[in-house]
């Protein structure tokens, strides 16, 4: 079968590449459906292990780019790219070969129309406003737990009060997906969002936002986006879906930084990979304390040249605990948490041996995982009395110094 694949990451360990594409069946486009029909449209992704060497001597390439659209076509000889190809709709992993593989021409009018349908330029970005509105506000001696919660190879975080256990607002719903689709466990992720709770989307990954999808509760949230370009059509496809819902909001260009009572959001500079120029978060877990929960998403220590502004005492490791060579990690304070998010057994190997030695260093040594449980973090102690301790049965609660 043929596709037209977008070629969304390439992640390199050692010597061995895996790239991530976002593909649609090639007749799709012969019949020119994509914007009216995109609704409508069934997207794939393919996952490919390749050996660099290959590259070359097999494959005739010598690299492999990022953003653009390729022509790809799956067959049953063994001596094709190995891969699986995934669909966001049954959640199906199979093994798939491809023999044929060919980046389109940037003069090509496919190429152009393709990349046309990339991006989010037909949908308007949000006011500074409309974004304000929908931040929560802290109330008075009102306690916030912080939830990075097990999704496995993904990226999901909430912050919670501690009456009701209600979610105010996300930070990511990701989970695993394609081949990593196994570490994510549906029957031990629950959300509980307050009604229109916000998701800021750190960046268009989909193991940063599957869970919205995955969770027909999380139909009463709105999603805070970055406007990132190019972008896979699975993108594009939830983006206009939440839109005609009036639950999107495009993060205005104009804007650098937005500040509220619990969080701080800042917008990166723009940069060819997507990971390198979304929206990172400095969030609040202490109630008399400044913003000090670090939460980047995918892109390093590096890009984040506000932290200047910061005590950081807590951080989500970046990328799942990936590779990132060299980055500045920050200096951890005498008292700190670092939080791991990833899926045990992994394809990507996260975390990496590297990164966690660099944080050693740097002196993040409280260091606490996501697999098997949810890492909550409060500010005060939870008694074994307390009605609502009960609640976090399954849970590893950090207390916050």
């Amino acid at each position: 079968m043929k596709y037209y694949a977008f070629l969304e990451e390439i992640e390199r360990t050692g010597e061995q590449l895996t790239v991530v594409l976002d593909a649609i069946p090639q007749e799709v486009v012969f019949e020119g459906k994509i914007r009216q029909e995109l609704d409508s449209i069934r997207t794939f992704q393919f996952e490919l292990v390749i050996i660099k060497k290959d590259l070359r001597r097999r494959y005739n390439k010598k690299t492999l780019m990022l953003n653009r659209w390729y022509e790809l076509t799956t067959s049953r000889n063994d001596d094709g790219i190995k891969g699986i190809r995934y669909s966001l709709e049954d959640e199906q992993v199979l093994e798939m070969n491809i023999d044929f593989i060919k980046v389109l021409d940037r003069r090509n009018r496919l190429q152009k129309e393709l990349m046309k349908s990339s991006s989010l330029d037909f949908l308007s970005d949000a006011t500074s406003e409309e974004i304000t509105n929908c931040l929560p506000v802290l109330k008075v001696n009102q306690n916030i737990l912080m939830k990075v919660m097990d999704v496995g190879q993904g990226n999901s975080i909430a912050f919670m009060e501690n009456e009701e256990f209600k979610d105010l607002f996300y930070v990511d719903v990701g989970g695993g997906i394609m081949r990593n689709r196994g570490t994510y466990k549906d029957n031990n992720v629950s959300y509980n969002p307050q009604d229109n709770a916000l998701i800021v989307l750190t960046h268009w990954d989909m193991d940063h936002w599957v869970s919205l999808i995955r969770k027909p509760n999380m139909n009463k949230t709105k999603l805070l986006v970055p406007r990132q370009k190019p972008l896979g059509l699975s993108h594009v496809k939830l983006a206009a879906k939440l839109a005609s819902q009036d639950r999107l909001l495009i993060w205005p260009d104009s804007k650098s930084e937005l500040n509220s009572d619990l969080l701080d959001i800042h917008k990166l500079k723009k940069h060819k990979n997507r990971n390198y120029s979304g929206l990172v978060v400095v969030a609040k877990t202490d109630h008399a304390g400044l913003k000090n929960t670090l939460i980047t998403g995918d892109a390093p220590y590096k890009k984040c040249d506000f932290l200047g502004k910061y005590d950081i005492n807590t951080v989500v490791v970046p990328h799942h605990g990936g590779n990132f060579s060299p980055d500045k990690v920050p200096s951890a304070p005498n008292q700190h948490i670092a939080i791991y998010s990833y899926g045990t057994g992994n394809s990507y190997g996260h975390p990496h041996q590297l990164t966690l030695d660099n944080h050693h260093v740097k002196g993040w040594t409280n260091k606490y995982i996501t697999v098997g449980n949810d890492i909550i973090i409060s500010n005060q102690w939870i008694k074994e009395c307390d009605s609502y301790s009960l609640r976090l049965q399954g849970y590893e609660l950090v207390k916050y110094f």
